[in-house]
């Protein structure tokens, strides 16, 4: 997981990743972020970037445990980036237990 995980590092086409009516312009997007850790039988996936489409980060956990099942190989990640078909990658995980934990703004938002 951590090691399809890292593929998602940069700017990239998120179109694989985003909810079937996500009404975004462009679905370029840029992660920063993203760390996998497991606490008992907990696994977190946090993830931090520049914005983010409708479901993306839910389809990218979902693709994660999925890959982490045994289901894909860690390069689908690669894949879908360069060939964007949400049809092609993992499910949608469930909404429960996602959270915002913060929004980061520079030190002077929305001066020109």
């Amino acid at each position: 997981m951590r090691s399809a995980a890292n593929h998602f590092i940069g700017s990239h086409d998120f179109s694989a990743f985003r909810g079937q009516n996500c009404t975004a312009v462009t679905s370029q997007r840029r992660i920063d972020a993203i760390e996998i850790n497991q606490h008992g039988p907990l696994i977190t996936i946090d993830v931090t970037g520049g914005g983010f489409l409708k479901h993306m980060v839910r389809i990218m956990a979902g693709t994660l445990v999925d890959i982490g099942r045994g289901r894909f190989s860690p390069g689908l990640v690669a894949e879908l980036l360069q060939t964007p078909n949400r049809c092609l990658g993992g499910v949608t995980a469930p909404p429960q237990g996602l959270c915002l934990l913060r929004v980061n703004y520079p030190p002077t938002p929305f001066i020109p």
